[in-house]
């Protein structure tokens, strides 16, 4: 189900399970996230284990945990302008900026290989000549 879908069923969710949802992605859980959502502390256990079963409220997890996700990775253009800053800072040492060079230079390819196609050193042998290599 894509991110636009799940949102906008997120709005048919109480107040108490988007809360529980939210809570849930940030500790990890069901028990504590259904205390801290306002339900009752005597049965958080029961009522966190029911909200999971919710295919809604997993639903809205899922979406929590990719926003959260792709919200804490870096774009390429990202890491290439952090590299850029250590490559080119003179307070860095030198093999921290030569390193960073050298994954600038990978991931612009610059270091790709040709691979040389290899020769077959067993082409125009007989089944017996290679039967007898393997022995």
């Amino acid at each position: 189900m894509n991110d636009i879908l799940i949102a906008k069923e997120a709005e048919s969710l109480t107040p108490r399970q988007r809360m529980f949802a939210e809570h849930y992605v940030s500790c990890g859980n069901a028990t504590k996230a259904a205390a801290l959502a306002g339900y009752s502390s005597k049965n958080a256990h029961k009522l966190g284990s029911r909200a999971l079963q919710n295919k809604k409220v997993r639903d809205y997890i899922h979406y929590l945990n990719r926003k959260i996700s792709n919200q804490q990775i870096l774009s390429a253009a990202e890491r290439q302008k952090l590299l850029s800053e250590f490559a080119i800072d003179k307070n860095e040492k030198i093999p921290v900026r030569i390193k960073a060079i050298e994954i600038l230079n990978k991931m612009s390819g610059i270091y790709l290989e040709e691979l040389a196609p290899q020769e077959n050193s067993f082409e125009g042998l007989t089944k017996d000549q290679l039967k007898s290599l393997l022995l």
